[in-house]
């Protein structure tokens, strides 16, 4: 059964944000629409888990110095060892 469905009412920034991501998508508003309800409600039969917050004190404490620091020590990680994938 195909239902269609209006959403009234929506502000002209949203409205803008929803056809630039279209855009970039290459869709149609009312396909993104459709995709963007499917990713977030779970599948029929399932919950989804509750969110995690164990971390959020975290979040937005890194100085520039740390993030600097964090950036030297993880930079061999973009090099690929051409000899591991002989």
């Amino acid at each position: 059964m195909t239902v269609s469905i209006t959403i009234e009412n929506l502000d002209a920034d949203l409205l803008e944000r929803l056809r630039g991501e279209a855009r970039r998508r290459g869709v149609d508003v009312s396909v993104l629409a459709k995709k963007l309800i499917e990713e977030s409600l779970p599948p029929a039969g399932e919950e989804r888990p509750p969110p995690f917050h164990d971390l959020d004190h975290l979040a937005g404490t890194w100085s520039e110095k740390d993030v600097a620091a964090f950036h030297a020590a993880t930079a061999d990680f973009e090099q690929v060892d051409e000899d591991l994938w002989k």
